[in-house]
């Protein structure tokens, strides 16, 4: 970050002098004609639009020239301007148009600053630099803030340079806006002191009087005395044709606003305007036409240069739109009435409106709010200077292609300088895909953990599985030796068959113990696997949950099926996943569906070069309005905190890699049949 650049204090202030200095940037600064004018409401609204966005007291927008400082737009402190030297605007000139100070008053360069040391109190400070239409720094935009910074993100130093961009639109806007009107002004100028040609024609069309008293215009007389119009040099008409012109002449009719071009004898290239009506004498003879001819030249050059102007202009609107429209980043802005003023190009396309549809339509027609009426109306009553601060909320949209997308919105106010609200803005980031990587991020790293637990669980639990495995093999020994001897009470017998119950739990626990370490067992590489054991190691771990919670949980014979490709612990996960969501869907049925006792089947075959694995319950099934989207990340139909909606998105995830499908149905009878199908492995 550019804060951490190091340089001493004596050379910086050498630097900061010399750049402050450049005779370009001077200029630069000069033909900007911002300083010491007054406050712009432009301007103010981005400094508002800076505390919002940070979250600070603080923000400027500045000019430097070669001794101060200026502020053009400020908030949050009283200073007009200070001195360049110490400045941070002005260090923006060395640090490649950006600087991040974390605490000022441990800066050297700063400590004795009149912002810093003075009632404004400010520690941190970040700043970006704002170019000229030529590209010099003219001056900043700066946030700042009474308390230090532990860092500054790179988005949101980002979001800075935004603003600092949006200056400069302002600026260019500003200027082309100002060139506009003085060529509209020299236009006006133009129409006023000019007046038209007087001329006349003889029968044969050729001018024999031209009459003017605008200087300069004597040569022009001198060409055209004697010529037809059509004789002149390089002649054309701008509309139409001579012998269109000819014959309204040959007709003796009046023509108004005839257009052409022509080249005088000087090689001047002119533009001309002509109106004109028949002439007769008082016998009624026709003698020649009498008009008015206008030099239209300059007219049509600052015409071609207003619509270049104006063309330029239309051009820097639809850049200053390109920075709301290009960012990602969906934008809505809405007024007092809650009724939508701007909606961005992102905004729409995750929506699928049109701007047609939700311009002016009220906020609750096209998304809803989100978040608390209460807060937007608290908002909307604030009658105070204090700057509001945004926060921040998450909402699920459906987008268009029927996805769920999860979006961090932020709400914040555009105040007037009375801390009235003028507009609220929400601006969303989709989070969808982040959100996922994170919490299956979690999920790995919960699943080691389970493993590096397991593994010792597992070695502690062995030993004295072993010791009691040995001490009832032995004692089993030693009984069955002594059966020959005389036992009436059958108590050898007995005692056999209770240490062969024994045997069997202690060979059940050791079952499940080697399943819990199968199952957390961490790899990334694709490996053959035996199926049957996966499947039976994932029932086995969750057997005793399904008994407490009333539940029969079934596995179905499964006859031998060849190996598949992935890791076993995965597919377990899976399984469990799917298990699990039963045994929840199960528990949530009504009091008359729960009188008949739950049940999931598991089962396997093989089929058409795959494994098929199906968990099947006896539930009420999933509406059907729910199964085309029930393999959406964060699409969940638990109560609020029970689940985050990433469970069978993740599954599906996992089967997909490896090379197999998941897909969910509604059994005939009842219930809901998830199914797998997963390649064979190829033959090692």
């Amino acid at each position: 970050m550019p804060s951490t650049l190091t340089i001493d204090a004596a050379q910086a202030t050498d630097q900061v002098s010399v750049a402050l200095r450049d005779p370009a940037r001077l200029e630069a600064v000069r033909t900007c004609d911002l300083l010491d004018t007054e406050p712009e409401t432009a301007f103010d609204r981005i400094v508002d639009l800076a505390r919002t966005m940070f979250g600070v007291p603080m923000a400027a927008i500045s000019v430097i020239d070669n001794s101060r400082e200026w502020f053009k737009a400020r908030r949050g402190f009283d200073a007009i301007e200070i001195p360049a030297a110490a400045s941070f605007g002005a260090q923006t000139l060395l640090l490649a148009g950006e600087l991040v100070v974390l605490d000022a008053p441990r800066d050297r360069r700063f400590r004795r600053q009149a912002l810093v040391s003075g009632p404004s109190s400010v520690r941190f400070c970040a700043a970006v630099s704002v170019r000229g239409r030529d590209g010099q720094p003219i001056g900043a935009v700066a946030i700042m803030d009474e308390r230090p910074w532990a860092a500054l993100a790179a988005d949101r130093l980002a979001g800075l340079h935004a603003l600092a961009r949006l200056v400069e639109a302002e600026l260019a806007t500003r200027h082309i806006a100002g060139r506009h009107e003085e060529l509209r002004q020299r236009f006006s100028d133009l129409a006023k002191v000019s007046s038209d040609l007087v001329w006349d024609t003889d029968v044969e069309h050729r001018i024999v009087n031209f009459d003017t008293e605008m200087p300069g215009m004597a040569p022009l007389r001198r060409f055209a005395l004697g010529k037809r119009r059509w004789e002149f040099r390089e002649a054309e008409p701008l509309k139409g044709s001579w012998a269109d012109h000819l014959a309204v002449l040959e007709a003796r009719q009046e023509f108004r606003d005839f257009e052409y071009k022509l080249v005088t004898s000087l090689g001047e290239p002119r533009e001309m305007r002509i109106s004109g009506r028949p002439v007769y004498d008082r016998r009624g003879t026709f003698i020649g036409y009498r008009g008015a001819s206008t030099d239209i030249t300059l007219q049509r050059a600052r015409e071609r240069e207003l619509a270049a102007s104006e063309a330029r202009l239309r051009e820097d609107m639809l850049k200053l739109r390109s920075i709301v429209e290009s960012g990602g980043a969906l934008i809505l802005l809405i007024d007092r009435n809650l009724k939508i003023a701007l909606a961005n190009r992102p905004f729409l396309k995750a929506t699928g409106r049109r701007l047609d549809e939700v311009l002016g339509a009220h906020l609750d027609e096209v998304v809803g709010t989100g978040t608390n009426r209460a807060v937007l109306t608290a908002w909307l009553e604030h009658a105070s200077a204090e700057r509001l601060k945004p926060f921040e909320f998450d909402r699920v949209v459906n987008a268009p292609d029927g996805t769920r997308r999860m979006l961090r919105v932020t709400a914040s106010t555009v105040q007037d300088e009375t801390g009235r609200v003028e507009y609220i803005m929400f601006l969303g980031v989709d989070e969808t895909e982040r959100r996922a990587t994170e919490i299956q991020l979690l999920d790995a790293a919960r699943l080691a953990t389970v493993g590096q637990m397991a593994t010792g669980m597992a070695h502690e639990i062995n030993q004295p599985l072993t010791v009691l495995q040995f001490a009832v093999e032995g004692l089993t020994g030693e009984i069955e030796d002594n059966l020959h001897r005389d036992d009436p009470e059958g108590f050898a017998a007995d005692t056999l068959t209770r240490l062969k119950r024994m045997e069997d739990q202690i060979q059940r626990a050791s079952g499940i113990i080697r399943s819990l370490q199968g199952f957390a067992h961490r790899s990334d590489k694709a490996t053959s696997f035996d199926v049957e054991q996966a499947i039976v190691g994932a029932v086995g771990l969750v057997d005793e949950q399904m008994r407490l919670a009333g539940i029969d949980l079934e596995l179905e014979p499964i006859g031998a099926l060849p190996s598949i490709a992935g890791q076993a612990n995965r597919l377990q996960q899976v399984l469990i996943n799917l298990m699990i969501n039963a045994r929840d869907a199960l528990g949530e049925r009504d009091e008359t569906a729960r009188k008949v006792r739950g049940r999931i089947t598991v089962r396997a075959r093989q089929e058409s070069g795959a494994v098929v694995i199906e968990v099947a319950d006896n539930g009420t099934g999933i509406p059907a309005d729910v199964l085309p989207r029930l393999f959406e990340p964060f699409f969940t139909t638990k109560p609020s905190g029970k689940g985050t909606g990433l469970g069978l998105s993740i599954s599906s995830e996992i089967v997909r890699k490896m090379n197999g499908t998941i897909a969910v149905e509604n059994q005939p009878d009842s219930g809901a049949l998830f199914r797998l199908t997963l390649p064979i492995a190829p033959a090692s």
